[in-house]
Formats: structure tokens, C-alpha cells, sequence
């Protein structure tokens, strides 16, 4: 039997209300506002002139019927801010554009917690976190008071970067494949994002004995949320968090 919970389970919305509207959307993140999530999730990908962009793929492919051949890091972002990022999901999204992670900040500021899934298809470690520590610091100093930001990445040459870069900012490993636990370790992380198979009831207690917080990524199905419950989870980043929201007493 699981030990009694102290705190409800968090629902981090993964790229916001991402089932229902188009992803990292400025729509989308406000849907999962007005579900009650905890965290709000969204990548981040560079321009070619620098600029973090809330963005999960290296290119547009995915996610618009034109620039189809182009790469994120091809383009400066005076172009990029005119491309229409919703269609491809129904044309009713078609005003939505490509937000900077300086407007996702500022749009979306108050105490609902952010985290941050720092890509690294296209530039190199510090270049990339180097940017992106520019805009959480800006951030921090104009608005000293919001909700908590996490950063993560599947990279653990990024984290190392960050640790570096911004020494007091929260750090958040995502982990995909058993091995990476190790190469997460050294890290002064309080919490760790677990691709959900390997949120085995042992590996979470392990993660817990060490002060660590444990979320599963990406949870869509009531069953799977249910047996990671029982295993001790304390968050689930999900792509539903409306379904999700039963789960969490």
C-alpha cells in the first residue's frame, strides 16, 4: 500500500491545453489556465538572430502548411513573428502566431508555476542556455514576484550550462532512458521529470530518499495515472489536463 499523501498530485499542462488547441499556443495556454493547472510546459527553440522561442521542433514542418523546408535557427525572428502556427490544427487557430519566451513570461505571469523544456537540436549548449538565462533573468528583475520556473532538458550539457550560467535557478532533468539517471546526478536538481514506464514505485522512492520531487511524462490515460498515483508520483505532465484533474486528490 502507498503511503498516505501529504499534497495533491500537480497537472503540468504539457505545451498547454495541447490535445484541444493547437500546441505551445498562446490559446492553449490559456485554456490550461482556466482548468486549474500547476505548472504550465513549453519547449524552446533559438531563431537565427537569438531569439528563444516557445517552440518544440527544430523546423516548421509539423506545424505549418508553409516554411515547411525552413529550420528554426534559419530564420530571424522579424519573420518568424508573422508565421501562422494554428492552422495546421484547425483552421478556427489561424491568428496564432509563434510566441518569444519573453512574451510567454510576460503573458502568463502570476502564480501558476512555468517549466521550461530547453531544446537543443540546432545550437550549441551555452550558446542556447546563455539566451535563455538572458530572458529568466530580465524576467526575475522586472517581475520579482510569480510563480516558481523550472528549467529543463533531455540534455544534460544544457543543465550543466544553466547550473553554471544562472546559479540559483531551479533545475529540472527529463529523463527518457534508464542511463541518464547517472548523467542527471551531479546536478542540484529538486525535481525530475520521468518519462512514465520508468516511474517504477522503486525508482520514485529512490528519487524521494534524495529530496527529489518526481513528475511523469506524457500521461493521457486515467489507468496509467492511476498506477503511477500508487507508486508515489507527484506530478503528471499530460497533454489533457482536464481528464487529468480527477487524478490529483
Amino acid at each position: 500500500m502507498p503511503s498516505e499523501r501529504k499534497k495533491p498530485i500537480k497537472i503540468i499542462a504539457h505545451r498547454g491545453n495541447s490535445a484541444h488547441a493547437p500546441e505551445n499556443s498562446k490559446i492553449a495556454f490559456s485554456q490550461a489556465l482556466n482548468l486549474g493547472v500547476d505548472f504550465l510546459e513549453c519547449d524552446v527553440q533559438l531563431s537565427k538572430d537569438g531569439v528563444p522561442l516557445v517552440m518544440h521542433d527544430g523546423c516548421f514542418t509539423r506545424i505549418t502548411r508553409k516554411m515547411s523546408l525552413h529550420k528554426v535557427d534559419a530564420i530571424d525572428y522579424q519573420e518568424i513573428q508573422h508565421i501562422d502556427s494554428g492552422t495546421w490544427f484547425d483552421d478556427k487557430y489561424s491568428s496564432e502566431k509563434i510566441l518569444t519566451l519573453r512574451q510567454f513570461f510576460e503573458k502568463f505571469r502570476n502564480n501558476t508555476g512555468l517549466m521550461i523544456d530547453v531544446k537543443d537540436e540546432t545550437v550549441k549548449e551555452q550558446h542556447l542556455a546563455s539566451h535563455v538565462a538572458e530572458v529568466i533573468n530580465d524576467f526575475n528583475h522586472d517581475h520579482p514576484h510569480h510563480g516558481p520556473i523550472l528549467v529543463g532538458s533531455l540534455n544534460p550539457k544544457v543543465l550543466f550550462c544553466f547550473e553554471n550560467t544562472l546559479p540559483k535557478q531551479q533545475l529540472i532533468p527529463i529523463v527518457k532512458y534508464n542511463h541518464h539517471f547517472a548523467d542527471f546526478s551531479r546536478l542540484p536538481a529538486r525535481y525530475y521529470a520521468v518519462f512514465y514506464p520508468l516511474a517504477t514505485k522503486r525508482r520514485i522512492a529512490e528519487l524521494h530518499e534524495r529530496g527529489i520531487e518526481v513528475w511523469a511524462w506524457v500521461v493521457d490515460d486515467k489507468k496509467i495515472a492511476r498506477k503511477l498515483i500508487a507508486n508515489g508520483i507527484d506530478g503528471l505532465i499530460t497533454n489533457m489536463p482536464k481528464k487529468m484533474m480527477s487524478c490529483r486528490n
